[in-house]
């Protein structure tokens, strides 16, 4: 039985940011070993440090077990040999031309086929996303390349996630990354934490950085840190200055300060991250009553946030005092929220769709928030994204839903709602 694929989240690449230049192999899977558990060993020697004869033992039998003195100079099994032998023939024959692909059409011939090298060669005209992908047995990001003049689509190179994608949001940069490296991808998970991820790099099997605490960390049952729990302090309402406490629904980073990334959750809090640190600078738990569903930073103030919740409520937060400064219910009959955004054309309007097709339009400058300055039915259910373009001729609104379609629409001058 084929197993059955869920796309959770998808996010466009700037271009200048995935080129040949910045996307190059990851180190080598046996150097991502050995690194792994020289990790492994030093924090259990810290740990025995303390007395424990046990954890002593144990970096004992891990030093003999992966032979740690030796681990470079290591040879290969026999029992591997077969296999590399097979691979680098089909190399090989990859690069062989076929002589019955001979057609006028460019398919097999010199000027319509593309070596080896060329798979991974990223053109100027080339346009660059990514998509968390989940399956019964394994979580993903596969990088897309779409080649816009042949208009072939294929996946460039693909991360192995460890944990259930919720959403995701790109980073020009964070704390800790390599010279040169200027792609990130934030990814929320079911597991609480925020995964950072180097996307310019192919084959890498570990983030980049993470925010926050996964479960298995908060139980001491982590596989990258056996035996090392780590320490999370709550408050009486069970929520944690450290990390969110339930899944992570929603990210958005700040297009005016970049190294301010928004973290929604399932745990009722709006959380923010200092991208620099790796470490949450604020948390907003009056905000919500219920799941927060989306959160989206103002395009020209640097410390105002948005943010709407299964409360069905949406707020408008100053980050710097700490507070909401602006709230509203929904229209009865809105339905839970799906996605929010900020105009282009004018920034202090706020749109946002429900899970029963609206569409409606706050102004944040009234200090309640009021009601929608307009509202419509984009969709017959859930409208799940939307997008819009501002140039000084045309103003433009695209909207998708659950119902297939993908729709249009002229945002027109005034505060009336587009037009179809």
């Amino acid at each position: 039985m084929d197993s059955k694929s869920t796309i959770t989240s998808i996010r466009w690449l700037p271009r200048a940011a995935m080129n040949s230049g910045n996307v190059e192999a990851a180190e080598s899977a046996r150097e991502q070993r050995k690194k792994l558990l020289e990790e492994q060993l030093h924090q259990q020697k810290g740990h025995g440090e303390e007395g424990d004869a046990e954890d002593d033992a144990a970096t004992t039998s891990i030093e003999k077990e992966f032979n740690m003195d030796d681990y470079d100079d290591e040879v290969e099994t026999d029992r591997f040999a077969n296999l590399f032998v097979e691979l680098d023939q089909d190399a090989r024959l990859t690069k062989e031309k076929d002589p019955y692909m001979t057609g006028d059409d460019g398919v097999g011939s010199e000027a319509g086929s593309e070596g080896p090298d060329d798979y991974y060669t990223i053109k100027d005209s080339d346009l660059m996303f990514v998509a968390a992908n989940a399956e019964d047995d394994a979580c993903s990001l596969e990088v897309y390349l779409y080649d816009t003049k042949q208009g072939g689509m294929y996946v460039h190179h693909d991360l192995l996630l460890t944990s259930y994608p919720l959403c995701t949001a790109w980073l020009p940069k964070v704390a800790g990354s390599a010279q040169g490296s200027e792609s990130f991808l934030a990814v929320g998970t079911f597991d609480q934490s925020i995964d950072i991820w180097d996307v310019s790099l192919m084959d890498c099997m570990e983030p980049t950085a993470t925010l926050g605490v996964c479960k298995a960390e908060m139980k001491g049952k982590s596989k990258k840190r056996r035996n090392k729990k780590k320490n999370v302090t709550k408050n009486a309402n069970g929520i944690s200055p450290q990390t969110h406490t339930g899944p992570v629904m929603c990210l958005d980073v700040s297009r005016v300060a970049p190294t301010a990334l928004a973290s929604g959750s399932a745990d009722e809090t709006v959380k923010v991250w200092d991208l620099m640190t790796t470490k949450p600078v604020c948390t907003l738990e009056e905000a919500h009553n219920g799941k927060v569903q989306c959160v989206s930073w103002s395009l020209e103030q640097d410390s105002i946030l948005a943010s709407a919740g299964y409360d069905r409520t949406v707020t408008v937060s100053d980050i710097r005092a700490g507070k909401t400064v602006a709230r509203a219910a929904l229209p009865q009959g809105s339905g839970d929220p799906e996605a929010m955004m900020w105009l282009r054309r004018n920034p202090n309007e706020l749109l946002l769709s429900t899970e029963l097709g609206h569409v409606m339009c706050f102004d944040s400058r009234k200090g309640s928030l009021d009601k929608p300055i307009w509202t419509m039915q984009a969709h017959d259910i859930a409208c799940t994204s939307m997008a819009d373009t501002a140039t000084p001729d045309c103003s433009m609104l695209l909207t998708c839903g659950v119902d297939g379609y993908a729709k249009i629409w002229d945002m027109g001058a005034g505060t009336a709602a587009p037009k179809l």
